[in-house]
């Protein structure tokens, strides 16, 4: 039974850090970056419809300090092209609400707080709108030199 209570404290101790796991990662761009999550079954023509979007305007993604997130069913492929586990996606999934086999966009604000889910293809005249509307976004836009 002495074993028992330390093996199990561990146990709920590593369950608990992968259980934030896939919040922590979103965590460290919280106040530097938005966000976008592009949730998808696989890497299919409605998916890369959607890369294409966003690299079209890939200025305007800069410049609203936008990254984005690919979450695949078992996987995520991080803005620097790190692909993160299962439990990262699966987390992801959970706090946003979709399925391993649902296609969504998700953006998430420099505030950490979810501002638009849209289960189709999102134009980036919809997406810099929401942005631009954003307080924080108003102030940079005051703030920028030139």
């Amino acid at each position: 039974m002495r074993l028992f209570i330390p093996h199990f404290a561990l146990l709920f101790f590593l369950s608990m850090k992968l259980t934030g796991q896939g919040i922590a990662i979103l965590e460290e761009y919280q106040w530097k970056n938005r966000v976008v999550l592009v949730f998808t079954q696989a890497q299919d023509q409605l998916y890369q419809q959607q890369l294409n979007v966003f690299n079209e305007k890939h200025s305007g993604m800069l410049d609203r300090d936008l990254l984005v997130f690919t979450i695949l069913p078992k996987s995520v492929i991080a803005p620097n092209e790190k692909e993160l586990g299962a439990e990262v996606a699966d987390k992801l999934q959970q706090k946003y609400h979709t399925q391993p086999n649902e296609f969504a966009v998700v953006l998430i604000g420099k505030d950490g707080g979810q501002k638009l889910k849209k289960n189709s293809l999102l134009s980036t005249e919809k997406l810099f709108g929401i942005i631009d509307q954003m307080p924080m976004r108003r102030r940079e836009m005051r703030e920028k030199p030139g």
